[in-house]
């Protein structure tokens, strides 16, 4: 059921506040208790078929209305009652006029254009389609929780499993690539710092003081553990196996003793642990229900193909929709009379008929082959089907047919006539020169600046070792930051970039050049901050690339250059910029002829304080005079 219900509760609103009615002097004490306990008055809900406006001959309910402009009225807020009020005026003149252009379309013959009886024929077929699943199997399901039990232990382990994570904090002290002082010296620094802990001073701050980790006794985590990362090939992610054994053996809120590896020295404080679980059953039963309902559903749509076949399918051509070249009224089945074409096809198929990466031609075309009978010749079965059930006389099914039939033929008919317009009224040279002179402004040549750089590339490193990687890019760092405090300090950019940078541009003081965003003199991302910078100003800080950091300044930024009138993105821009124009005076130009906001007739009295929870859904079921 879950078209229909998308179509059923189109929009929720902020519940509008009640106003209390007057409480009345209080005489004595039991009459004050009385009002203190009287509850507010429930609102009242409304059919779906409440009289909503009229505008001529033509009458609109208050469930049609909130189906139609679903999309318009998406941002309404009922806390603001005049832009409320604004907000719904224009969606009822919108919903007017839409069907003042349908009602154009049909009486000058778009009803009989070919591609509209398709289209048409294809979407009551789908909705035909709907109302029968759900009276013949929606509506009725059921399945036994012992069933989704016995589903949730089938695949518990594959969906619901949440394997073991931890987090924690550390205090690091390097000693790989240092010299044998060094080495020395991070040895009396981290017995100084555990004996720190020892006496009671906080972790954070005591990792502050000391740590060579860029994270400084920040919470690191949630992480999971080794095997898992290996188990689902991302070993990359996975810590020292040394400091994921001491943290697994601690207690959270645990500090470890001093630990040894080949990079350093490490002090290590659990700060959670969850233990490997599954998520509950009862949180997921409602999501498994669905998923055995889809399931279900799926084997009685194959039924209803299998069951109906040989009656409906008198010509079937399951290849035509493979062949490239085929003219697009070339049959590919004949259900109940009704073709199906190759256009047809191509119209019906879907996302879902895209050839995926790494299938064969043989599974390619079998797929295909199954979602045209099992979904796209299912409708129009189900289609059939439902309207000798007399389904196509459903309330909902109505609503929700004519709305679509309408937006769809106005947003049609509307592009016909204003693409005949445009065409006995091109956009003039004189129109366009016009519109260049008055919004030259829209009309420069991309922002340029001359720029100097400095480059230190990060070097080779094994990227599935989380301390190589670590290194390497502090190295390139390191050397970034001390350039950039240099310039800081007062010495020129370019003396630092011919002493420090490792670009080519650095025996030129690392002038790149006047550069602009299309250059490909810097990577995008370095282009893009340097283009923001005033002249004379600097990077506040290295900008990181995948492969280096970089500082930029701005030499020179002269202003943007008008672009030439003859060039041809401007012509082009000028072209569509004028012809929305032209094509929104000719809207505004139809509107006032065919329709005028004075006609329109509200007949619902409390549409603008209206809370569209409280309206009643129209009826799923055949009116009994069927």
């Amino acid at each position: 059921m879950t078209r229909i219900q998308l179509f059923s509760f189109l929009l929720i609103f902020v519940v509008l506040g009640i106003s209390s009615p007057m409480v009345p002097a209080q005489t004595d004490a039991e009459t004050a208790e009385k009002a203190e306990k009287a509850e507010p008055p429930k609102p009242v809900s409304y059919p779906a078929e409440t009289p909503l406006v009229r505008y001529g001959d033509l009458e609109f309910s208050l469930g049609y209305f909130f189906m139609y402009e679903r999309k318009g009225l998406d941002r309404l807020d009922p806390s603001d009652k005049e832009g409320r009020k604004q907000m719904q005026d224009a969606a009822v003149s919108h919903m007017i006029f839409d069907h003042l252009l349908y009602r154009q379309a049909m009486e000058q013959g778009y009803g009989n254009d070919p591609e509209f009886r398709a289209r048409n024929r294809d979407m009551e077929n789908e909705w035909l389609t709907a109302f029968y699943l759900y009276h013949h199997f929606d509506k009725d399901f059921t399945v036994s929780e012992e069933e989704i039990k016995k589903h949730y232990d089938e695949v518990k382990e594959e969906q619901f499993h949440d394997p073991l994570k931890y987090s924690f904090r550390h205090i690091f002290f390097q000693t790989v690539d240092r010299t044998e002082e060094e080495q020395k010296k991070a040895e009396e620094q981290v017995k100084e710092a555990m004996a720190l802990i020892k006496a009671g001073s906080d972790f954070v701050k005591v990792a502050e003081r000391f740590s060579e980790s860029g994270k400084k006794g920040s919470m690191i985590g949630p992480l999971n553990t080794r095997e898992y990362y290996e188990k689902v090939n991302t070993p990359e992610k996975a810590i020292n196996p040394e400091l994921e054994k001491t943290l697994l053996s601690l207690k959270v809120g645990d500090i470890s003793d001093i630990v040894k590896t080949k990079y350093g020295y490490e002090i290590l404080k659990l700060e959670s642990l969850q233990p490997e679980q599954f998520t509950p059953f009862r949180q997921v039963q409602s999501r498994l229900k669905q998923t055995l309902q889809k399931q279900k559903r799926d084997e009685f749509k194959k039924k209803i193909v299998n069951d109906y076949w040989d009656e409906a399918v008198t010509e079937y051509n399951p290849d035509v929709i493979f062949e490239e070249d085929a003219a697009p009224d070339k049959t590919v089945a004949v259900i109940y009379g009704q073709t199906m074409t190759k256009s047809d096809y191509d119209f019906l198929k879907g996302r879902n008929a895209r050839r995926q990466e790494g299938e064969s031609t043989e599974e390619y075309q079998t797929r295909c082959k199954e979602n045209l009978k099992e979904n796209i010749i299912l409708k129009f079965i189900g289609g059939k089907l439902g309207k000798d059930l007399h389904y196509d006389t459903i309330p909902r099914y109505r609503m929700i047919t004519d709305s679509m039939r309408t937006n769809k033929v106005a947003l049609a008919w509307w592009s016909l006539k204003s693409k005949q317009y445009m065409e006995e009224n091109p956009v003039t040279e004189e129109e366009k020169k016009a519109f260049f002179e008055e919004n030259q402004g829209s009309f420069l040549k991309p922002q340029k600046a001359e720029m100097a750089e400095m480059t230190f590339n990060i070097p080779p490193h094994d990227k599935t070792v989380k301390y190589e990687v670590y290194r390497a890019q502090k190295q390139a760092s390191d050397k970034a930051r001390e350039a950039l405090k240099r310039v800081q300090a007062g010495e020129k950019f370019a003396d630092v970039a011919r002493k420090m940078s490792e670009s080519e541009t650095a025996k030129d003081g690392g002038v790149v050049g006047l550069i602009d965003w299309n250059s490909e003199a810097l990577p995008k991302s370095v282009t893009r901050e340097a283009l923001k910078l005033d002249v004379g100003a600097v990077c506040e800080k290295p900008i990181q690339t995948d492969s280096a950091y970089y500082l930029v300044t701005v030499l020179e930024k002269p202003e943007r250059e008008p672009m030439d009138y003859n060039d041809e993105t401007v012509q082009t821009r000028l072209e569509r910029a004028v012809a929305n124009q032209k094509r929104n005076a000719y809207r505004t130009e139809v509107t006032n002829k065919m329709f005028d906001p004075e006609g329109i007739e509200i007949l619902f009295d409390e549409f603008y304080t209206f809370n569209p929870r409280f309206l009643k859904n129209a009826s799923l079921d055949v009116p009994l005079s069927q």
